[in-house]
This record gives structure tokens, sequence and C-alpha cells, in this order.
């Protein structure tokens, strides 16, 4: 079990049984969040587990431990959690990155969106909002999560309710 809070590059790569080169690429691409140190990174214990596990890598036992039970990603707008990949070219003159607007989806239906992938399978949406949101599914009776004047995600039995696909719910209005 590893106790330190942080871990060293190399020391990330040999645990995840990659290059440090790899490791490097994960924290330059901002896949995995680090801390500098000077010329070098530090990458958080808790922050290597949340990238492990939401990319489905194998989780190496030195990781495994009660303090690291996943609750959610920070938040980070989706402009900063595109920048510097493919999809995060469109983020100029889009109205939620011009608008700095909070929740990416509750933009859904404006012309001035550049996103073409459906909220619901959106790595963003699934990354940030859906871990957020997944407790509703156990319910029986309808149940919804919604922010504002706007819908995250509902349950199958509110989706029934509606007669609306589950998967159309997040950024979808309440009137």
């Amino acid at each position: 079990m590893i106790k330190e809070k942080t871990v060293s590059v190399p020391k990330a790569a040999s645990l995840c049984g990659v290059a440090r080169s790899t490791v490097n690429y994960w924290i330059k691409s901002k896949k995995l969040h680090a801390k500098r140190s000077g010329r070098n990174y530090s990458v958080p214990v808790k922050e290597l587990f949340f990238f492990l596990k939401s990319t489905k890598r194998k989780i190496p036992f030195e990781l495994k431990s009660d303090d690291l039970v996943p609750v959610f990603k920070a938040y980070r707008p989706c402009w900063d959690y595109w920048k510097g990949s493919e999809h995060g070219d469109g983020c100029n003159g889009c109205v939620v990155s011009d608008n700095q607007l909070e929740i990416c989806f509750t933009a859904k239906n404006s012309s001035g969106l550049h996103c073409s992938t459906r909220c619901s399978e959106c790595d963003y949406y699934q990354d940030i909002y859906l871990s957020r949101i997944q407790f509703i599914n156990q319910f029986d009776f309808p149940a919804a999560v919604y922010n504002g004047l706007f819908f995250w995600g509902v349950n199958s039995s509110w989706s029934k309710i509606c007669q609306i696909p589950q998967k159309d719910f997040p950024g979808t209005g309440i009137e």
C-alpha cells in the first residue's frame, strides 16, 4: 500500500506498467492531473487512482485502499477539460466558452454551440457529471437531478413517465 499523497512520474509509470513518457503524455494532455515541483511533476495518488479507474485500466494492488473510494472528479469547465485536444479546437467561438457557462449542456439547443456530440455520449459529461447523478438509478420511484432550470439526468422511472429517453434529458429545460 502506498502511504504517500503523491508519487513521482517514474513511480507512477512503474505502478501502471508503462513508460515514463506515457505518464508524461497523460499529464501534458491533461488526462492525468499532476503538480509541478521545479522541473518535475508529482502525481497525487488519488488522481492516479481516479484516472486509472475512469480509463478502465487495471488498478495496481499498491493503490487499492479504503482511503481512495471514488467520490467525484474535481469540476472543470468543458473548455478547460478539452483544452489541447482535437475536440477543444472547436471551443473558440462556442457560446459556452465565450459566455463562460458553468454547465455546458444547458446550451444544448443553442445555435452557437460548437459541440456536435450528444451530451449523454460526451466524455466530458460522463467524466464530470454522470458520476454525480448515477445514484438516482437505485430508486424504483421517479427521480431526477436538476440545477437551476435544467435537468442533469433522470432515472428510468422518470423517463417512462415523461416518455422521453434518459439520454435526451441532460440540459433539458424545466418548464
